[in-house]
């Protein structure tokens, strides 16, 4: 097995205050041990952190305590309690029942690495829960079994390994989908319905302890005085067990999707595979190239179906995003040049209407200049000499000074 525990020696700590008896569990992992010494009352507290946590007391009795005669002044009663308390922890160790091994309360107590994810114990007739070991291993045994992952912290690592399967899925339907040989398309095949079944069996054991989870909290929460976070017992409440159930509801959905895609283009790809040989990668050349050597049916300048869009410069070397962020770029500079354009539109329609201010004055001025003129015209042809010298200079005098108003006037304008 690959997580063993025993307590082999017990011993006194003498400090100046009184002295006392602490345990020295040892802990063998496969690439490590670790010795934990510590006192019956801790070992009292965290039997009831974890019988709180997992709602039934583990499988051995926890030795009772004692008032009178002290561990320290009786031997034998430092051995049977050692013992005793050796026992307690084996039948934790190999129970069928994971519900302890898998509390966080145990795996903090013994100072288990992150990676360990359940007990890792078989029972005497060979059916153990979630073996010890971590990673695709301790993943692929709750995929076969179904067995529920009761544990906080190990639900959202199983949860991230059901939403990496579901991905490789779709990845190997698209490989499906891109094939050319009937050998690639069985075998991306397979690794799709491979992905999908072990999804399914994941998505099983999470809805079951996060069943259990959210069972045990509620009596947790509402009992006084039962905190057990200190201990590393990590109570759900109800905001993360909705957010979790809406977790499942979405994977659910999303292999159900998968499922059903993969079953339907399966069921298809035979019969088309039997009467059509597969095509090639000439073939799907030709068909997206357009062929363009077939003659008059494609121009040169038209666009091609599938056809990548050529490259620039600026855009050679990007990458998606990169490319997105040109693209805003580029809107950004369309959007300042429209409104220097329309700066300049407002200034030319302003100049215009001047211009149309101005020309109606000079007609005004023209007008009272024909006026005059016809003024003048009268008076020559009615006066005599001496109304002819005055009429005359009355003429100039006003033809200078509308002049020279013009002359101001179009100066203003200039």
């Amino acid at each position: 097995m690959s997580l063993k525990l025993s307590i082999p020696t017990a011993s006194i700590v003498d400090t100046t205050d009184k002295p006392y008896t602490v345990y020295n569990i040892l802990v063998r992992l496969p690439l490590r041990e670790h010795t934990l010494s510590k006192r019956y009352s801790e070992l009292l507290n965290f039997h009831k952190t974890l019988t709180t946590h997992a709602s039934n007391p583990p499988p051995s009795p926890f030795p009772p305590k004692s008032y009178w005669p002290r561990t320290i002044t009786s031997p034998s009663l430092t051995e049977d309690r050692r013992q005793a308390l050796e026992r307690y922890l084996q039948s934790i160790l190999e129970s069928p029942d994971p519900r302890w091994r898998n509390s966080s309360v145990w795996r903090q107590f013994l100072n288990l690495p992150p990676s360990w994810t359940a007990g890792s114990s078989s029972s005497s007739n060979g059916k153990g829960s979630i073996g010890a070991a971590s990673g695709a291993g301790g993943i692929a045994a709750i995929a076969s079994t179904g067995q529920p992952v009761t544990d906080a912290g190990l639900w959202l690592d199983v949860h991230r390994e059901l939403k990496s399967l579901l991905h490789d899925a779709r990845l190997f339907l698209s490989k499906r989908d891109q094939a050319v040989s009937p050998a690639e398309q069985h075998e991306s095949a397979a690794g799709a319905k491979r992905c999908i079944v072990k999804a399914g069996g994941i998505l099983t054991a999470l809805e079951s302890g996060l069943k259990f989870m959210a069972e045990t909290s509620a009596p947790m929460a509402a009992r006084k005085g039962s905190n057990v976070s200190g201990n590393g017992a990590s109570d759900l409440g109800e905001g993360e067990v909705r957010r979790r159930k809406d977790l499942l509801a979405s994977a659910r959905k999303e292999r159900e999707a998968l499922e059903s895609l993969a079953t339907s283009l399966a069921s298809k790809r035979p019969n088309a595979a039997s009467t059509t040989p597969s095509a090639t990668a000439a073939d799907k050349a030709n068909l997206f190239g357009g062929g363009r050597s077939g003659g008059a049916s494609t121009g040169g300048g038209r666009r091609v179906l599938g056809a990548p869009l050529p490259e620039t410069e600026r855009t050679r070397e990007l990458d998606n995003d990169g490319v997105f962020q040109l693209q805003k770029q580029y809107l950004r500079d369309q959007d300042q040049d429209l409104e220097s354009m329309l700066k300049t539109v407002v200034r030319q329609r302003e100049i215009g209407q001047a211009i149309h201010q101005e020309l109606e004055e000079q007609i005004v001025i023209l007008n009272a200049l024909d006026q005059d003129v016809s003024r003048y015209v009268i008076c020559w042809t009615r006066g005599g000499d001496g109304v002819h010298y005055d009429g005359m200079l009355t003429y100039v005098c006003r033809v200078d000074s509308k002049m020279q108003i013009a002359g101001k006037r179009m100066n203003r304008i200039s």
